[in-house]
C-alpha cells in the first residue's frame, strides 16, 4: 500500500499526540501551556457532551454506551475457567476518567513502593507524591497528602443527613418547630452565609424551597429528582403479585395492601407507621409489607409483635421486579418528614400509586394534584385515620395526576440553569 503525501498546506505541529485520555489531554495541556509549541491531539471518540459523564452516577448509563465506550472483552482468562471479562474503557474526550463515576482513587502506598523496588527508580510513593498534590486543587486545604492550585479539583462526598433528621426528631415531641428553628439559629445564619456566597441553592423538593427562603436562604431554585424513564407505570400492576403479598400477610385478595420502601433507620419512623397500619387495621382489612434494611431491623420487628398482617422483607434489588411489586400496591405510606425528596414516593406516583406521606418534608410534594393524602408528621393517629379515609373512597384520589420528571429531565433543567447562571457571569464581567 502506498501512503499519499501531504499536501504542501497541510498544517504542521511540533507534537502529535493519539488519544486524549487523561494521560494524552495532560500531556497536551502541558506542552502547550506556555504558548510555544504547537500541539495536536487526536481522539477517535467525541467531545464530553454526554450529559450522563458530568453526572456521578451517570457511568451507569456510559458503561454499554458504544459512542463513548470501546467495550473491551479480555482474552478468555485460564483462573476464571475460560471466561472474558468486560473492561469499559473511555472513547471520549477525557478517555476513561469521563466514564468512572468521578472518582479520584490514588494507587496503594506499597503499589509505587514495589515498582522502586524492582528497579523503577523514580516511582517510589514518596517520589510520585509530590506530583499527586502539585496536580490536585483539594476542597479541603493543603496537607501532607494534598494540594492545592492544581488543574483537577477534589472534594469530599457532598452528603450529609438534613438537620431536620435529628433534631426536629429529637426535640419535636417537646418544641414546636418555630421554637426549635429558633434555637438552631447559627445553623441558619450559616445556611443563609451559604446562600449568599453561591450561585444557586438548588432544592429538591417545594416544601424545602419554601423553608429556606422563608428563613432568608437566597439564590434557591426547585428542581425535583428524577426517576427511571420507562420503570415506573401502572402497566406493571400484577394482580398474582398482589395475591401473593397479600397471602404473604395472611389476607384474602380484598384486603388493603400497603406498601413501605425505606432504610430501617430512626428517621424513617418506621414504629410509627407499624402502629398507624395496626390502628387501622382495626376498621379494615389491611396487609403492609416494608422493603428495607438497616440497624434498625429489631426495633421495628419488636414493635409489630408477631402481627401477621405486617412483613418486613429484604429489599428487592430487581429493578424490575420491585417496579411491579410497587405498581401492585394499593397505597404507599411514608413516615419520614426529613427527606429532602422521597424518591420512593416519586416511583409510586410515576406507577399509579396513591401514597399517605408525612404533610411536612419533601415525601408531602407527592401528594399534591389528587395523588395521595398528608398527615400530621409524627402522628400515628393522624397516619391511621389517613389509611382509614383513602381505603374508605373518602379521599378522592386523581388518576391523571403529573408524573415526576425522569433523571434525563431533571439534569436537562439544572445543567440549563446552571448555563443561565453562567450566562448572567460573563455577562456581568
Amino acid at each position: 500500500m502506498q501512503s499519499e503525501a501531504l499536501p504542501s498546506d497541510a498544517p504542521e505541529f511540533d507534537y502529535v499526540i493519539i488519544g486524549a485520555g487523561s494521560a494524552g489531554c495532560v500531556l497536551a495541556n502541558r506542552l502547550s501551556a506556555t504558548g510555544k509549541n504547537s500541539v495536536l491531539l487526536l481522539e477517535a471518540g467525541p467531545k464530553d457532551h454526554n450529559i450522563w459523564i458530568h453526572v456521578p452516577l451517570g457511568y451507569g448509563r456510559l458503561f454499554k454506551a458504544k459512542a463513548v465506550n470501546w467495550m473491551y472483552q479480555t482474552e478468555p482468562e485460564p483462573e476464571l475457567d475460560g471466561r472474558t471479562v468486560f473492561q469499559p474503557r473511555g472513547k471520549v474526550l477525557g478517555g476513561s476518567s469521563s466514564i468512572n463515576g468521578l472518582l479520584y482513587v490514588r494507587g496503594q502506598h506499597e503499589d509505587y513502593d514495589r515498582w522502586r523496588q524492582r528497579g523503577n527508580e523514580g516511582w517510589g510513593y514518596e517520589d510520585v507524591l509530590p506530583y499527586f498534590k502539585k496536580a490536585e486543587h483539594q476542597q479541603r486545604g493543603p496537607d501532607e497528602f494534598h494540594g492545592v492550585g492544581g488543574p483537577l479539583p477534589v472534594s469530599d462526598l457532598g452528603h450529609a443527613d438534613p438537620l431536620s433528621a435529628y433534631a426536629y426528631r429529637w426535640f419535636g415531641g417537646l418544641l414546636s418547630r418555630e421554637t426549635i428553628d429558633r434555637r438552631f439559629d447559627r445553623f441558619w445564619e450559616h445556611l443563609r452565609e451559604l446562600g449568599d456566597a453561591v450561585d444557586l441553592v438548588v432544592c429538591a423538593s417545594r416544601e424545602l424551597q419554601e423553608r429556606l427562603a422563608e428563613g432568608g436562604v437566597a439564590n434557591t431554585a426547585l428542581h425535583p429528582m428524577g426517576i427511571e424513564a420507562g420503570l415506573f407505570t401502572p402497566e406493571r400492576r400484577d394482580p398474582a403479585l398482589r395475591r401473593q403479598l397479600l397471602e404473604l400477610c395472611d389476607l384474602p385478595e380484598d384486603a388493603h395492601l400497603l406498601i413501605g420502601v425505606g432504610r430501617l433507620a430512626p428517621e424513617k419512623r418506621w414504629p410509627m407507621v407499624v402502629d398507624a397500619v395496626a390502628a387501622a387495621s382495626r376498621s379494615l382489612p389491611i396487609g403492609l409489607v416494608m422493603l428495607g434494611a438497616g440497624r434498625q431491623k429489631r426495633r421495628i420487628l419488636a414493635q409489630v409483635a408477631g402481627n401477621p398482617h405486617i412483613r418486613v422483607l429484604a429489599p428487592e434489588r430487581d429493578r424490575q421486579r420491585f417496579a411491579a411489586i410497587l405498581a401492585s400496591a394499593d397505597a404507599l405510606i411514608h413516615g419520614c418528614e426529613a427527606e429532602t425528596f422521597c424518591m420512593a414516593a416519586a416511583e409510586a406516583r410515576a406507577a399509579g400509586v396513591p401514597v399517605i406521606v408525612p404533610d411536612r418534608g419533601g415525601a408531602a410534594d407527592h401528594a399534591r394534584g389528587g395523588a395521595g393524602i398528608a398527615y400530621k408528621a409524627g402522628n400515628a393517629l393522624a397516619a391511621s385515620q389517613a389509611i382509614i379515609d383513602l381505603f374508605a373512597g373518602r379521599v378522592p384520589v386523581n388518576g391523571e395526576i403529573e408524573p415526576p420528571v425522569t433523571m434525563e429531565e431533571h439534569f436537562v433543567r439544572l445543567f440549563a440553569d446552571y448555563e443561565r447562571v453562567r450566562g448572567r457571569q460573563r455577562a456581568a464581567a
